[in-house]
């Protein structure tokens, strides 16, 4: 039996969430402060040899299929940008915090490679509909799912007998969550995008891809963005193993306006950047 009230407990009063680092956290500070400068995200970044070395490790892979090599954090933030590499830095401490050497019998590395397909879905459905801001695309959809790691952390047992009820009922993973009536991953997933204190832009859409309708601020586009990449990437990398919705949202759906041919031009781009995304596996 699941002891909802406690389970609901624990999770909002976050002491089993982990904390950021004091250097992770100053990378958190400088993103959301508009005065910041490319020279002061190098400056922070640097301090983290660790950090630094697999921003730079990210820099030089295919994807971004730079001719020459990026040698240095303040090289990188020139050539790819402050919000790129700036994503890239939150995405390695969402990993080092949430996916990395978790010692359970769950697939994480699966989920991990779902959020990397939803995130270069959002980057290219962004880039079709001509939206400004794609470099937040990315990360948004990167991290849309950390609520399932956040359960896979605190109460694996929990994220196990949801598993196990999709299994048998064949109900989405968010479907069995409504039903169970325990806070789901997107409200897990919000909760800890506000502990660490990320932008809102992705607290947002981590706490709202199922529901996008829910969402009626300047962050819509983005919510609706990664709700559609999510079920996009469902169906193309059949990304079946922690039973995903199949309904789409209507309003988002319409809200986007994609076009057939526009559709079919996004999985086949989408299919050719995730062979170049291989670094994002292993950071």
């Amino acid at each position: 039996m699941i002891d909802r009230e406690e389970l609901t407990r624990r999770i909002e009063s976050l002491d089993d969430l982990p904390t950021l680092n004091f250097i992770h956290q100053k990378v958190i500070n400088v993103a959301n402060n508009p005065a910041s400068s490319a020279a002061d995200l190098a400056k922070v970044i640097s301090l983290d040899p660790s950090l630094s070395s697999r921003v730079l490790k990210l820099s030089n892979s295919a994807y971004y299929g730079f001719p020459r090599k990026v040698t240095s954090i303040s090289q990188a933030v020139t050539i790819l940008g402050f919000k790129t590499v700036k994503n890239l830095a939150i995405g390695i401490m969402v990993y080092d915090n949430l996916f990395k050497n978790r010692d359970i019998d769950i697939d994480m590395k699966k989920l991990w490679e779902h959020s990397i397909n939803v995130a270069i879905f959002s980057e290219v459905i962004g880039e079709e509909l001509n939206y400004p801001n794609k470099e937040e695309l990315f990360i948004c959809g990167l991290l849309h799912d950390i609520g399932k790691a956040i359960w896979a952390l605190i109460n694996p047992n929990i994220l196990k007998y949801v598993l196990k009820v999709c299994e048998k009922t064949g109900l989405s993973f968010y479907e069995v969550e409504i039903h169970l009536d325990i806070p789901s991953h997107q409200t897990t997933g919000e909760i800890i995008c506000r502990k660490w204190n990320f932008p809102e832009i992705i607290t947002l859409s981590v706490g709202n891809h199922h529901t996008p309708s829910s969402v009626e601020d300047v962050y819509s586009d983005v919510v609706d963005i990664v709700h559609v990449a999510d079920l996009f990437s469902n169906a193309v990398f059949n990304d079946l193993n922690w039973y995903p919705s199949k309904l789409i949202n209507e309003d988002a759906w319409n809200s986007l306006k994609l076009k057939p041919s526009m559709v079919i031009k996004t999985v086949q781009e989408v299919k050719k950047r995730f062979e170049s995304a291989k670094d994002f596996l292993n950071i």
